[in-house]
């Protein structure tokens, strides 16, 4: 992220959170990561010696806070005091193919192949799924009528 937009990332938090929400924030994560680490010791993923989609949330949420340089470094300094979660981090990019070099989360994504990427035709189908079901979704909840 270029400085300037750094600098209003950090404004607009700052606005929206207090001092003292913000510690609440790095408390709550610490919890978490303490509940996290315990879990790890037990198991090689959070449920069990698979993944689960429980692993890709928190997945989800870790990676990019210790992937990606935010403006405040608290959380990524919180985050690397947990060598377990950072293993687990590694294990889950692994378990998919993806290849970790001697970082457990990689830093810079990396090139898909040309051979590699989804045909036309299967994107426009999977966009006509999720475009249906978004639909049928707000006709479920009233969200517009047809008449």
């Amino acid at each position: 992220m270029n400085t300037y937009i750094q600098d209003i990332v950090a404004q607009y938090s700052q606005a929206i959170l207090g001092e003292s929400e913000v510690t609440k924030v790095h408390e709550t994560l610490e919890t978490y990561l303490i509940d996290i680490s315990h879990l790890l010791s037990i198991h090689k993923y959070l449920l069990g010696d698979t993944p689960s989609s429980l692993d890709a949330y928190v997945c989800g949420y870790l990676a990019p806070i210790y992937a990606f340089n935010f403006p405040d470094k608290t959380l990524k300094s919180i985050l690397l005091k947990y060598d377990v979660v950072l293993k687990y981090l590694g294990n889950y990019l692994k378990h998919y193919g993806i290849k970790v070099a001697s970082e457990p989360v990689p830093r810079t994504i990396q090139n898909v192949d040309e051979n590699d990427r989804a045909s036309l035709g299967l994107l426009a189908t999977a966009g006509f799924v999720a475009m249906s079901l978004m639909i049928g979704y707000a006709i479920m909840n009233d969200v517009f009528k047809i008449k």
